[in-house]
């Protein structure tokens, strides 16, 4: 599942500091390549340069929070992030 299936899009109207912390567990991140296949990134490497990918499970949204998730990001199934820089 990626970011944009899990999360809604933020609404800028609304104060960033009222908005919960989630927490991404299992995480391990990978050094994107397009048309190559995904390497796990040594994070320690300081002359590795993105872009990434970032895999790992997301915390359920808190019920007062609902709104910004959808129904299936609390479900199991690994968030990906893609090309974090």
């Amino acid at each position: 599942m990626f970011e944009k299936q899990a999360l809604k899009q933020y609404d800028r109207s609304l104060d960033q500091e009222s908005w919960p912390l989630l927490e991404l567990t299992d995480a391990c991140v990978y050094r994107y390549r397009r048309g190559e296949k995904d390497i796990m990134a040594d994070l320690l490497d300081v002359q590795d340069t993105g872009p990434y990918r970032i895999r790992g499970k997301l915390s359920p949204v808190p019920a007062e929070f609902a709104d910004i998730g959808t129904p299936s990001s609390s479900s199991s199934s690994p968030l990906l992030l893609q090309r974090v820089c």
